[in-house]
């Protein structure tokens, strides 16, 4: 079994004696992922064999991940850059190949990937955003599913100067995908902050997206398509406003994205008659503190503090968050 667990051996065009092994993978993986499609639940492996060769194969380029054994444990289909299936067998998942076949695709399609997966599918969407797909469009699957869903794709660059303005309701389905991905950043880090995979995972909901944004206190950061890439979330709180939470994408960070997005949401807050904005932030991380302090911000000693920054800090410290590796900072 070890050497099914090491993603090590090269990805492989598909040969027709890989049929079997692909389409139990495809059956498998897919009955694990799509707990809530009754189609699913009741498709048997003989129809699963049926549909690949009806429509899985023709027109596409097949790719499998040949742990050797022999064994097939994950297999990617394709229509140039679109990436029609990408399914890793249940029993090796986490462990390397379903990156390793996404990282293929990538070399195939050097200028962009394209792909859709069920809004519920929340494992799918976490992979996809944690490898720099950014949610471009929700919509609904066809017949027989008809199930909310939601079309990613992957840029080598960004595609040019962003605008950030007030958020608005439509904007808040797009938020959670780039929070997890910005919280990637932290992932080389994770055991020295003290942060769990779970914890940087865990997100905002869009129903708490939505109403920061009829509540006038979230700000989004565009690309040239009008997607959201970015975001500032803020609350006012004893004359001051507090930046709770702030993150770009990774694919338009370092691009001068975040700098205008937090300028604008500062500029906007002041101008409502705020003292200030404040927020807390990791002290090591070189694109924290330097940023904040680019853009304008202090770190404060708790004696100068103002006063509504203790309960946020105890508030942290209350979701386990280590708030001695951590600064309190004011504009």
């Amino acid at each position: 079994m070890a050497a099914y667990l090491d993603p090590s051996s090269p990805i492989r065009a598909y040969h027709p004696r890989d049929e079997s092994d692909v389409v139990s993978v495809w059956h498998r993986a897919g009955r694990a992922a799509y707990p809530f499609l009754p189609a699913w639940q009741s498709f048997t492996e003989e129809q699963a064999a049926e549909a690949f060769r009806r429509d899985l194969l023709p027109g596409h380029e097949a790719w499998v991940a040949d742990a050797g054994g022999p064994r097939i444990v994950g297999f990617l289909t394709r229509k140039g850059s679109y990436i029609d299936r990408l399914y890793v067998d249940p029993d090796v998942q986490r462990c390397g190949w379903g990156g390793q076949l996404l990282d293929h695709a990538r070399t195939l399609s050097p200028d962009g990937l394209e792909l859709c997966t069920h809004r519920r599918n929340h494992p799918a969407r976490i992979f996809y955003e944690q490898r720099g797909f950014l949610a471009v469009d929700f919509g609904v699957s066809p017949p027989p599913e008809s199930e909310p869903d939601v079309t990613y794709t992957w840029r080598p660059l960004a595609e040019g100067e962003t605008a950030v303005r007030p958020a608005t309701e439509e904007d808040a389905l797009f938020l959670p995908g780039v929070e997890r991905s910005a919280a990637t950043m932290y992932l080389p880090r994770a055991r020295e902050l003290g942060l769990t995979r779970a914890a940087l995972a865990g997100t905002y909901s869009v129903d708490e997206f939505r109403a920061a944004a009829r509540e006038r206190r979230l700000w989004v950061a565009l690309n040239r398509a009008e997607v959201p890439v970015g975001f500032a979330l803020c609350r006012e709180t004893d004359g001051w406003a507090h930046l709770d939470e702030f993150d770009i994408h990774p694919t338009y960070g370092r691009r001068g994205t975040g700098s205008a997005l937090i300028t604008e949401a500062c500029r906007a807050l002041v101008a409502r008659g705020l003292r200030g904005v404040t927020l807390c932030a990791f002290r090591d991380p070189p694109w924290t503190v330097p940023f904040y302090r680019k853009n304008g911000f202090r770190i404060v000693a708790e004696a100068e503090a103002p006063p509504h920054l203790a309960g946020i800090v105890q508030a942290e410290r209350d979701r386990g968050l280590r708030t001695d590796l951590r600064v309190m900072m004011a504009r």
